[in-house]
């Protein structure tokens, strides 16, 4: 699939995000000699006509680029069809080589480049096979600059290059990131799921420490199977992505439609709430004392990816499709607050910096102290983000993170559900174990992967949130 690097006037291209998804593990960020690749096919200037070096640096050229396989090895069109030297022919089966030994083998192809037009970018160049082994796209589309040409787009044919809009195709991990949020939510919930309602001692007794979608449980689900938290995320996305928009009847009728499908697993608060809509219409559930569960806040991810660039309209559309099923306080509070982390992190903030967001809420609502943690992983909506702060902020990768939040049972498959959205958007899809996506439920997954790239385009087309008036 598609690498996407930008490089602006001199300064050193390299690939924005947390990790470098499209090098091999070794592979260190910064500029060294191991990113030189050998090898290269020699390409001509755009103006000058001058050839390049044979060895170029593995970042790629200004002002936008985007990789596309496109098939065999074949030289330009028009190019000759002379052999190439000797040396050249060795160094390339050298390189073919050194690339499978790393476990990035497979049939020679070459790559496209989707460019915008540049008076100083070089020409499509192409590469071996394992500098872009990755699945997902790591790009983002913002805006031309005023009196820009339209973009021109090469590559395989038919692709759609990108996502919905206009705009040029600009550096960033915000797709993956985003993908990453909604496969971390899944695959919490299916490595929670087995062990809802068990204790940490219970957990021990019978998995030692779980680091696998081993199925089974209360519900008797199969390895990999999600439950409600995933499934009333894609709920709510199919009707974020409806044609009309945002409509909360929509959205409470998509969840209608779901609990008619007569899922493995549903909250009594959803359920309640969503049977309360179909008796009497009514969409916002009247405040209860029982509705600081955890239900509405664990489905809140297609919102944020829908309005990503208006941190007003995220915030308001996670509180109104809460209040369909969930109408309290506390349940506010914490889709707010986990509302805004996530969409922070999904565009690129740190966790440094998205903590001050918990700590806030802890200021104003105690209740929600998290650090010393009070070891309660249940449904209540404070216990809830409580376990899931301790371990998303106490850890460093999303493996620990999840391992950690889902021993703790209780309510683990929403608490592991929204512990793997946050370090999801936090790290990126590749840091997801790729033991854990190859279980993952595959129906999910597919429509996890479609469903992620169409909210992004909803928020690449909707209008910005405005500048504060001074």
């Amino acid at each position: 699939m598609g690498i996407q690097r930008q490089r602006a006037g001199r300064r050193r291209s390299q690939g924005l995000g947390r990790k470098p998804l499209r090098s091999l593990p070794d592979i260190s960020r910064r500029t060294s000699p191991e990113l030189l690749i050998p090898g290269l096919d020699q390409v001509r200037g755009r103006e000058d006509g001058e050839p390049f070096p044979q060895q170029q640096h593995l970042p790629s050229t200004r002002p936008s680029l985007r990789v596309l396989p496109v098939g065999p090895c074949r030289g330009p069109p028009g190019a000759p069809s002379d052999p190439l030297p000797r040396r050249q022919q060795l160094r390339r089966a050298r390189d073919r080589r050194a690339f499978r030994a790393a476990g990035r083998g497979g049939p020679p192809e070459q790559s496209r480049l989707l460019h915008v037009p540049s008076g100083d970018r070089r020409r499509v160049r192409r590469l071996h096979p394992g500098c872009a082994r990755a699945r997902h796209k790591d790009f983002f589309l913002q805006r031309s600059p005023p009196g820009a040409p339209a973009p021109r787009r090469i590559g395989a044919p038919g692709h759609r290059g990108g996502l919905p809009g206009e705009g040029e195709l600009r550096v960033s991990g915000v797709r993956d990131r985003a993908l990453g949020a909604y496969l971390g939510l899944a695959v919490g919930d299916a490595l929670g799921a087995p062990v809802e309602f068990m204790t940490p001692m219970e957990i021990r007794e019978r998995h030692g420490l779980l680091r696998e979608m081993v199925g089974g449980g209360w519900l008797r689900l199969r390895p990999g199977q999600v439950t409600d938290d995933t499934e009333m995320s894609l709920a709510l996305g199919r009707a974020l992505l409806a044609p009309g928009g945002f409509d909360l009847r929509a959205v409470a009728e998509a969840f209608a439609a779901w609990l008619r499908s007569r899922p493995a697993d549903v909250g009594n608060t959803c359920r309640q709430g969503i049977q309360r809509f179909l008796a009497e219409g009514t969409i916002e559930a009247p405040p209860r004392e029982w509705h600081a569960g955890n239900g509405a806040a664990m489905r809140i991810l297609p919102v944020v990816l829908a309005a990503l660039r208006n941190p007003v309209t995220c915030r308001a559309r996670s509180l109104a499709q809460a209040r369909i099923t969930h109408n309290h306080p506390l349940s506010d509070a914490a889709v707010e607050t986990l509302a805004e982390m996530t969409r922070r992190l999904v565009l690129g903030e740190s966790k440094p910096a998205v903590r001050g967001l918990v700590e806030e809420l802890v200021r104003r609502s105690p209740l929600f102290r998290f650090d010393p943690y009070p070891g309660r992983a249940t449904g209540y909506i404070v216990d809830t983000l409580q376990t899931v702060a301790h371990f998303f902020f106490g850890s460093e990768d999303f493996e620990t993170c999840l391992v950690g939040v889902v021993n703790r049972g209780g309510d683990a498959d929403t608490t592991g559900a929204l512990a793997g959205m946050l370090a999801g958007a936090a790290y990126g899809c590749a840091a997801i174990p790729e033991r854990w996506r190859k279980t993952l439920d595959r129906n999910a997954a597919r429509e996890i992967e479609a469903q992620a790239e169409g909210l992004l385009g909803l928020s690449i087309r909707a209008r910005p949130a405005a500048a504060p008036q001074r």
